[in-house]
């Protein structure tokens, strides 16, 4: 690495650039990507990842030659097989704890800032349940309206946490109470709910939030000990 570089007149060293580093949020970005490369130098899979493939899915420039890409692609896929061996027997049981959050759901919401309105409204579909979908046309104030009150398919865990912890004590047709956001008087109706499928795509899903999970605490762990000599001794 250089001693030093100018960006418009304005000299960088090596240590102005790690004391910078070290107080913004580019420094959980640097350890995440040093203790990445760490795992690929240092850890040794239990079987051998093939080199010099390309996989046709990726949209790799055609300028590029194989030689450059192998590399990327080689630890692409040890990571993957990081991954796998470390956690890939523990997925089935993290997608037991995760279900309820991975379900998907179909709502119906309305919110209105009036909460006399909200009242008149709520009154209203309780005793006649198929206006829901006109009057989320005409009152409510999200961008729910354009499709009368109509949300999903989405897992809960993406709506609201207000929201989704009313949606759980419902059954489908049934209507939550008034309840408030912010300064917005809402209730919803949990239409059906869409359980979650444990299949390839969602197992990569809960494999790679179990990695993230322990390279997140192994980055904090670390964090409070990261010097500027440290970082710099990375970098050089």
């Amino acid at each position: 690495m250089p001693a030093s570089a100018s960006i418009e007149r304005h000299q960088l060293t090596a240590e102005n650039i790690c004391e910078h580093v070290s107080t913004s949020p580019l420094l959980a970005q640097l350890l995440r990507q040093l203790t990445i490369d760490r795992i690929l130098s240092d850890w040794q899979p239990a079987l051998t990842v093939k080199s010099g493939l390309v996989d046709p899915a990726l949209d790799l420039d055609s300028s590029s030659s194989i030689e450059l890409q192998a590399p990327i692609l080689d630890n692409q896929a040890k990571l993957q097989q990081f991954k796998q061996e470390n956690w890939g027997n523990k997925v089935g049981s993290y997608y037991l704890t995760r279900k309820v959050q991975l379900d998907r759901v179909i709502c119906s919401i309305i919110q209105v800032a009036d909460g006399t309105v909200a009242q008149e409204l709520y009154f209203r579909i309780c005793s006649e349940p198929k206006i829901f979908s006109k009057l989320a046309l005409n009152y409510s104030q999200g961008a729910e309206s354009f499709d009368g009150g109509k949300v999903g398919p989405v897992p809960i865990s993406r709506l609201h946490p207000t929201i989704s912890t009313q949606l759980l004590l419902l059954k489908p047709g049934e209507i939550s109470p008034l309840f408030t956001i912010d300064n917005f008087y809402i209730f919803v109706r949990l239409e059906q709910v869409v359980p979650a499928q444990f299949d390839d795509e969602l197992r990569q899903i809960l494999l790679d939030e179990l990695f993230e999970q322990w390279l997140q605490a192994k980055i904090v762990s670390e964090i409070g000990s990261v010097s500027i000599e440290s970082i710099e001794n990375e970098l050089n």
